[in-house]
């Protein structure tokens, strides 16, 4: 998904994560927009449902970090006040002290 990064399904808050994405999306009619390939040649892409940007909606409720290597697009500044606002509400993954980003945990 552009722009974000969640939790590594075996890492803290993974399961919920993929839980609360899949609560969002699933049998639902979703429209996807594709912003970039990553470099397996995968689409990144933007998912929306019912009108509602899902990768901005996880980011908002704590189960992604915004990835700010790869959020280059102008809205990433609003992604990043989600992300702020769901740390200091301790929604989410950020309700542990400090949660590690998956970039780093892939790397250990």
């Amino acid at each position: 998904m552009y722009g974000i990064d969640a939790p590594e399904f075996n890492q803290d808050f993974g399961r919920a994560a993929k839980k609360h994405l899949a609560a969002l999306l699933l049998r639902q009619q979703v429209e996807v927009e594709t912003l970039d390939q990553d470099r397996y040649g995968r689409p990144v892409v933007i998912i929306f449902t019912n009108g509602l940007n899902a990768n901005e909606k996880i980011v908002r409720d704590g189960y992604a970090w915004v990835y700010k290597q790869y959020c280059k697009e102008p809205f990433c500044k609003d992604w990043l006040m989600l992300e702020s606002n769901a740390r200091e509400k301790k929604l989410g993954l950020w309700q542990q002290d400090q949660p590690v980003p998956p970039w780093k945990f892939r790397n250990k």
